[in-house]
């Protein structure tokens, strides 16, 4: 039997089962032969996908009348369902070297910390390894280039919670886990697109289309690889976001610690050494150890 990881993983790189998905996220209810008809897709077809979509909690299904009803759960609309993944230009506003002053604005500091809810695969409590010396560092920083202390607002919140408030959506982001940990990860990786992504979206696996590589699950030392990204927030150009999150949660342990040491040793971090952006493949090894860099 399927694991939950890898139902993922097929569904998000099967477009039949997509387009499928994105038609009840539009609809919100239909009949199943109106998926048939609309999909042109058999309708045996149809029933296995439907029947995996509501083993996910994606979909309910009412059975006791034909055709079937099927209607989208909550969960459902917030996932990046509209096409196919390409990279597209982004306009880096900060480097590495403003991090992190490129937080502040107009004498203040905010910043949230998301976290996966554990609506599709919950985070590991080793995700969390150096989040308090990270918001420590942070803080401290912000009380030394003279922001009041009055005007500091750190707080965290759930990926679900985050993606329905459009207020939390504008400030700046600290993104942890992959984008099959953590929605808001893989909201960010459709609305973006960026060069070096989680591909598909909510997936794990890491795609780099500078080196044209992949960085897989199932292979060794790939698996312990992370992405380190400073993001332009897609929902306000003004704010960041830091994405931290790998492949397990070597990866992501490590691309905080990769953090921790550029706020304690600037500029440790530097630009890809071939794209010059901030994002970088962080390699951990089996403890969740920085070794360096993949690329």
């Amino acid at each position: 039997m399927e694991s939950k990881e890898e139902l993922l993983r097929r569904l998000f790189r099967s477009e039949g089962r997509r387009e499928i998905l994105r038609i009840i996220a539009r609809e919100g209810i239909l009949t199943t032969s109106e998926i048939v008809r609309r999909t042109g897709l058999r309708r045996q077809t149809v029933v296995e996908y439907l029947k995996e979509f509501e083993d996910l909690g994606l979909i309910k299904v009412k059975k006791d009348q034909k055709p079937w009803i099927v209607l989208a759960s909550e969960e459902l609309k917030l996932l990046p369902l509209e096409g196919k993944i390409e990279e597209r230009k982004i306009e880096f506003k900060y480097s590495w070297s403003d991090f992190p002053t490129c937080l502040y604005r107009d004498g203040r500091l905010d910043l949230v910390f998301v976290w996966g809810s554990g609506r599709v695969e919950k985070a590991e409590a080793l995700d969390a390894v150096g989040i308090p010396e990270v918001v420590v560092k942070i803080f401290s920083h912000a009380l030394s280039s003279n922001i009041p202390r009055e005007n500091i607002s750190i707080v965290s919140s759930t990926d679900v919670e985050v993606l329905e408030n459009k207020k939390l959506l504008s400030l700046n982001l600290f993104v942890i886990g992959s984008g099959i940990v953590n929605l808001l990860t893989a909201k960010i990786m459709e609305e973006l697109q960026p060069p070096i992504r989680f591909e598909p979206p909510m997936g794990r696996d890491i795609y780099s289309t500078i080196t044209e590589k992949f960085y897989s699950a199932g292979d060794e030392p790939d698996k312990y690889a992370g992405i380190l990204a400073l993001l332009p927030n897609p929902w306000n150009p003004g704010r960041v976001v830091i994405l931290v999150g790998g492949i397990f949660k070597q990866g992501t342990m490590a691309a905080l610690k990769a953090l921790i040491r550029h706020l304690d040793e600037p500029p440790f971090l530097q630009p890809h050494p071939i794209a010059g952006i901030p994002i970088r493949v962080v390699r951990a090894d089996e403890h969740g150890d920085l070794e360096g860099f993949f690329e």
